[in-house]
């Protein structure tokens, strides 16, 4: 028979996403189940640049020439599930390709989930091409399932976030460069990295031992605007201020404080995301002295 006509008179074996579909001709209902042989099963769809063979696709299935099969039954859900765990292919199916007096032809039609060619970076300038690649984390070659690819992107726009670019606009998009390799896939990312968040104020409570700006003065890079500095826009990074209290500690212990912490420090954002206020609150603890032995 004709391989087209395999729609017509077989019955679809079709695991696609986790639903299990089957068609008859007789008003839609289920068929009763049938055991046949398989005489033979072939595969359609996998791409021989990947290297994924048909003959390991079969063997992954479970399915075997000669063994019985029962349509509609558990097997092909069972092949379905096997392959679906190799999270290599983004679409399965299992049909009867055709009938013969003594068994059954099997086709598995398989849809390759790409490969990771590269990645391309537009549009960045306050935060550096290498430390969003590191946020990538995307190697040539491997497969790129959407999970992979949304991941990546996550990862790049939190990058954005603890740089101070709140109001960045990450877009992503997959291409294939090469269309003599359309399964070779280039992640684009275009970013508009919008305004730096610049910090507002800077509070500091719960010190009975030193004033608020003496403690603020230590920090050296997460500092509030003034307005002898008004042409400046202190720009919040989330690293430099873990630098910054640990300073503010350094500078308790060196005064005799030396079981003083940062019991706890917040910020949040002005409403138009542009502003960011700091807050820091600390325990001085008992300030110890060196006396002299007489």
């Amino acid at each position: 028979m004709f391989r087209d006509s395999r729609i017509f008179h077989s019955i679809l074996l079709c695991l696609s996403f986790g639903v299990a579909f089957y068609s008859h001709p007789l008003y839609g209902q289920r068929p009763a189940p049938e055991v046949y042989k398989i005489l033979g099963i072939t595969v359609e769809g996998n791409s021989p640049e990947s290297g994924t063979e048909s003959g390991a696709i079969i063997a992954n299935s479970g399915l075997k020439v000669g063994d019985e099969i029962t349509i509609p039954g558990d097997q092909a859900h069972q092949a379905v599930l096997k392959l679906w765990a190799l999270r290599i292919f983004s679409d399965i199916q299992i049909l009867v390709d055709h009938k013969s007096q003594g068994g059954i032809y099997l086709l598995i039609k398989v849809k390759e989930y790409p490969r990771f060619e590269r990645v391309v970076v537009r549009g960045n300038d306050d935060v550096s091409e290498d430390d969003i690649r590191k946020k990538v984390n995307l190697t040539k070659g491997q497969i790129l399932t959407p999970e992979d690819t949304s991941k990546a992107i996550a990862a790049v726009r939190q990058l954005y976030k603890e740089e101070g670019h709140l109001l960045a606009v990450l877009r992503g998009e997959l291409v294939a460069e090469d269309s003599s390799k359309p399964n070779r896939q280039t992640l684009k990312l275009n970013i508009d990295e919008g305004p730096s968040v610049t910090i507002d104020r800077v509070i500091i409570l719960g010190s009975a031992a030193f004033p608020g700006d003496d403690l603020k003065g230590q920090m050296d890079d997460t500092k509030e605007k003034t307005w002898w500095h008004f042409w400046s826009h202190p720009k919040f990074d989330r690293k430099k201020f873990e630098g910054d209290k640990d300073r503010i500690l350094k500078f308790y212990r060196k005064n005799g404080y030396l079981d003083a912490e940062i019991v706890s420090d917040s910020t949040w954002y002005s409403a138009d995301n542009r502003k960011i206020t700091v807050l820091l609150n600390v325990r001085d603890g008992p300030q110890y002295k060196i006396r002299g032995i007489a």
